[in-house]
C-alpha cells in the first residue's frame, strides 16, 4: 500500500489531497534529473541542490489537484532520501510518484512574469525584496531583525526557532541599516516600479519584515510601505500587514491607508513556553500586550481580519514532553483566539542550521495532522473559517487550514 493509502486509513476524515500535501511537507521529494528539469522554467526555490557534481535550481512549489476540480499549493522540500519523486510524463507534464506508483499530477509553480520584467529593468532590489507564493506576493523590504544580538550585547532576543533575521547579503542589497526604520529611497522606487506588473499574478500582497524594538518605528515602517503600494503604485489587491502586534492607533492608520487585514504572529500559545521561545517579544512587548493588541485590531479589521501564525512543534522543544499535552495547549489557545475573532494559522517547525533550535527534532506528521483536525473542529464551532480574501489554498504552501476548510465543507 502507498504512503497515501496508509494515511487515508489512519485519518479517514481528512481529504486525500490534504494528506498528500502534509506528507510532502514532512517526507520530501527526491533529487532527480526530472526535478532539475522542472526547475528550468519554475519559480526558483530559495535553495539550490547538488546533483551530478553541480548546483541546480529546483521548483519552489508544486500545484496539485485537490480532488474537487481545483488546485492546492505545496512547498517542495528536497530530500535525497525522500519517498516521492517528480517525473516528466511523455506529454511534457509532470507527475508525482512513489516507487512505481503514480500518485498525482503535479504542476511546478511557473516563473513569475514580473520577476523576468524586474530582471530586464535591472531592479535587483525589487528582486531581492519580493517573492511570489502562488497568488500571494510577499514583500519583505527589511528582512534583518533587531531582536538578533547586537555587538556588545550579552543577550540574544531572537525567536529561538528563527534562522532568517540576521544581517545578510539580502538585507545589504536592500540598503537596510539596523536601528533605522526607514527604507532606502531606491528600494521604494523599485517597489513602486514593479508593483503594477505583479497584479495579473497576485490576489494578496503581504507585507512583512524583521522586527524593531521600538513599535512606533515599526508602525511607521509599515505605514510607509502601505502608502507606497496604494497611493503611489496604485496597487488594487488585498494588502496584509505582517508586523508585530501594534497599538490600536497604528492599526487604525494602517487600515485607513489601505491594509485589509493584519497577521500578528504569536508563534506559540503557552505563556511559559512563549517566554522561552520568543524572548524579544516577551521583553519589548509582553504577551498580555500582544493579546490585547490583537483583540483591539479585530475592532478595526473585523472578525476574521486578524490572523496569528504559530510554529507547530516548538512547544515540544522548549515546553511539553507529551504530544497530547502540547496539542491540548494549542487547542486551548485556538479556542480563545477564535472566540475573540482571531484566526490562528499553523506551520510545522522545521529546524534551520542558523537557529538556536538547529539540533531539535521536527514534530511528527501525526502530530501536525491531529493538531489541524482539532483546529478545524474549533473553526467550525466558532463559525470562523479562514477568510480566503486574505489567505487561501493557492498561497498557503505549508499550512493546511484553507485546504481543510474547503475540502471538508
Amino acid at each position: 500500500m502507498t504512503r497515501l493509502g496508509n494515511l487515508e486509513k489512519k485519518f479517514p476524515g481528512v481529504p486525500p489531497a490534504v494528506l498528500l500535501k502534509a506528507d510532502l511537507l514532512f517526507s520530501g521529494i527526491a533529487i532527480t534529473k526530472d526535478l532539475i528539469e522542472a526547475g528550468k522554467t519554475a519559480a526558483p526555490h530559495f535553495r539550490r541542490v547538488e546533483f551530478e557534481g553541480a548546483r541546480h535550481p529546483i521548483p519552489y512549489f508544486l500545484f496539485m489537484p485537490d480532488g474537487q476540480g481545483g488546485e492546492t499549493l505545496v512547498l517542495v522540500r528536497p530530500d535525497a532520501t525522500g519517498p516521492y519523486r517528480l517525473e516528466c510524463a511523455p506529454d511534457g507534464k509532470f507527475v508525482l510518484c512513489e516507487g512505481a506508483q503514480q500518485i498525482s499530477t503535479a504542476r511546478p509553480h511557473p516563473r513569475n512574469q514580473w520577476f523576468d520584467r524586474a530582471s530586464q529593468m535591472g531592479l535587483r532590489r525589487a528582486m531581492a525584496g519580493l517573492e511570489q507564493h502562488g497568488d500571494m506576493l510577499v514583500a519583505n523590504l527589511s528582512p534583518a531583525c533587531e531582536y538578533w544580538q547586537k555587538p556588545g550585547e550579552s543577550e540574544n532576543f531572537r525567536c529561538r526557532f528563527c534562522g532568517y533575521g540576521a544581517v545578510s547579503e539580502r538585507s545589504k542589497t536592500l540598503g537596510q541599516v539596523m536601528g533605522d526604520a526607514s527604507f532606502a529611497p531606491e528600494v521604494l522606487s523599485e517597489f513602486k516600479q514593479i508593483l503594477p506588473y505583479t497584479e495579473s499574478e497576485t490576489r494578496h500582497l503581504y507585507l512583512v519584515g524583521g522586527s524593531l524594538r521600538n513599535r512606533d518605528h515599526e508602525g511607521s515602517r509599515y505605514l510607509t510601505a502601505i502608502k507606497t503600494a496604494v497611493a503611489e503604485a496604485g496597487f488594487k489587491g488585498v494588502i496584509g500587514c505582517g508586523s508585530q502586534a501594534l497599538g490600536k492607533d497604528w492599526i487604525q492608520r494602517i487600515h485607513d491607508a489601505g491594509a485589509s487585514y493584519g497577521c500578528f504572529n504569536l508563534e506559540v500559545w503557552d505563556p511559559d513556553v512563549w517566554r522561552k521561545v520568543c524572548p524579544g517579544k516577551a521583553k519589548f512587548i509582553t504577551r498580555e500586550q500582544w493579546l490585547q493588541d490583537m483583540v483591539d485590531a479585530v475592532k478595526i479589521f473585523g472578525r476574521g481580519g486578524v490572523l496569528s501564525a504559530f510554529v507547530a512543534g516548538t512547544e515540544l522543544v522548549s515546553g511539553f514532553s507529551s504530544e497530547a499535552r502540547a496539542i491540548e495547549s494549542a487547542v486551548e489557545g485556538t479556542d480563545w483566539l477564535l472566540s475573540q475573532g482571531i484566526t490562528p494559522l499553523f506551520s510545522p517547525f522545521s529546524p534551520t542550521l542558523t537557529s538556536e533550535y538547529s539540533a531539535a527534532s521536527a514534530p511528527t506528521l501525526d502530530y501536525f495532522l491531529r493538531l489541524n483536525i482539532e483546529t478545524l473542529r474549533l473553526r467550525k464551532k466558532h463559525k470562523l473559517p479562514m477568510n480566503t480574501r486574505f489567505v487561501c489554498r493557492h498561497c498557503t504552501y505549508a499550512q493546511l487550514e484553507c485546504d481543510l476548510d474547503l475540502l471538508t465543507a
